[in-house]
């Protein structure tokens, strides 16, 4: 590969739009559990004579639903904005990866030091049926290098897998066969036959 290869790998491995709904989902499930326990206080303070105690109530639960509503909206049009932002792709023979939206992070993994490429799911990417590519380098004891590529389809996952895989791989320094060999020759301990072994040592 050409050291100033630039391939976009977001373009020909594309995340997927369920990446939004999955990053929001929780808080879109605490509305909807708030809309529902202010529901259930309604009914069972239906028949309530006291006017004063009704109005306050609506009035609380107005504003509670109207900030929860607020905070789901903002939530998504920032997780909108994370998916248009997030970007990876392979520059000078390196595995770049940026995301975030105020706070850009941009991580950086050789290809001639990756270790590990691999595919995993978690029982909420399950669910939404997409799938995480991590990836790690040489340097991965420390912690610091390791990341991954989340909101890929598992099929665009795997792909994905093989084509940062097989890449890694051509970097990689060739042995020869002869090469090889003479290397272990020179590394494993000399061959020893089963007589050689069995015979009594010589007083």
């Amino acid at each position: 590969m050409d050291k100033q290869t630039n391939i976009p790998l977001r373009w020909h491995y594309p995340i997927s739009l369920r990446l939004i709904l999955m990053r929001s989902i929780h808080w879109i499930l605490i509305f909807l559990i708030l809309l529902i326990l202010i529901n259930g206080v309604d009914q069972l303070t239906l028949g309530s004579e006291s006017a004063f105690r009704d109005q306050v109530f609506s009035m609380l639960a107005t504003s509670l639903l109207l900030a929860g509503f607020c905070i789901v909206v903002l939530k998504l049009l920032y997780e909108v904005f994370f998916y248009l932002l997030f970007d990876y792709r392979v520059e000078n023979q390196q595995l770049i990866i940026v995301k975030g939206v105020f706070w850009r992070s941009r991580a950086t993994f050789p290809l001639i030091k990756l270790t590990d490429v691999y595919v995993e799911r978690n029982p909420l990417e399950l669910i939404f049926f997409v799938s995480t590519l991590q990836v790690t380098t040489a340097a991965a004891i420390s912690g610091v290098n390791f990341g991954g590529i989340e909101g890929l389809p598992y099929q665009t996952a795997k792909s994905l897998q093989s084509f940062v895989s097989e890449l890694a791989s051509s970097l990689q320094p060739r042995v020869e066969e002869q090469e090889a060999k003479e290397i272990l020759s020179e590394n494993l301990p000399p061959e020893t036959s089963p007589e050689t072994e069995d015979a009594p040592k010589a007083a």
